[in-house]
């Protein structure tokens, strides 16, 4: 039962360190995540502010503004064209059902523009986002994987000095091989 234990212990340690790996990516890579935010946020803001725009000058121009509620819906102002935008991008709401109230009221161009806008965030924008996280992670890991063949070595110059001077003899290194 012991051994069992023993290893038990030791299949925990490994699956620790790639834990340990996971845990330090993360963290390394949330100032990039930050500025990837930051960089979606923009996209969206100025996006949001030209189709707000584009609403209120249309609901203006219109004979009856209260027969354009889809379009108010989803654009009527700034912050609830931005989380409109955003939930477009996630799919957290269909992009037919974004664009079509634009496409209705103000022009069958704007079918274009919300492609471009889609394609523009979601291939370049999260694609870059992607890339960075991606990079940052496999660098990061090289360095834990690196810190972690520091200690092993550590540990085992460590057990091989056995007299605790700092330094291994050659009566040391003689007596460890031995014991193997």
């Amino acid at each position: 039962l012991r051994t069992i234990r023993t290893i038990r212990v030791l299949h925990v340690m490994r699956f620790a360190n790639d834990l340990q790996m996971l845990v330090s990516c993360l963290l390394r890579s949330s100032k990039a995540f930050m500025w990837s935010l930051g960089l979606i946020v923009v996209v969206l803001y100025v996006v949001g502010v030209y189709f707000t725009q584009l609403t209120t000058i249309t609901r203006i121009q219109s004979n009856d503004p209260l027969k354009l509620p889809k379009l108010q819906q989803w654009y009527g102002n700034v912050p609830i064209a931005v989380f409109s935008l955003f939930q477009g991008l996630t799919g957290g709401v269909d992009w037919n059902d974004i664009v079509r109230p634009m496409m209705d009221h103000i022009s069958p161009w704007m079918g274009l523009w919300f492609f471009l806008y889609t394609a523009f965030a979601l291939l370049m924008v999260m694609n870059v986002v992607a890339a960075t996280f991606v990079e940052s992670a496999i660098e990061r890991a090289g360095k834990v994987r690196e810190l972690q063949k520091l200690r092993q070595a550590s540990r085992l110059f460590k057990s091989l000095d056995r007299d605790h001077s700092g330094y291994i003899s050659l009566e040391e290194l003689d007596s460890h091989l031995e014991s193997i």
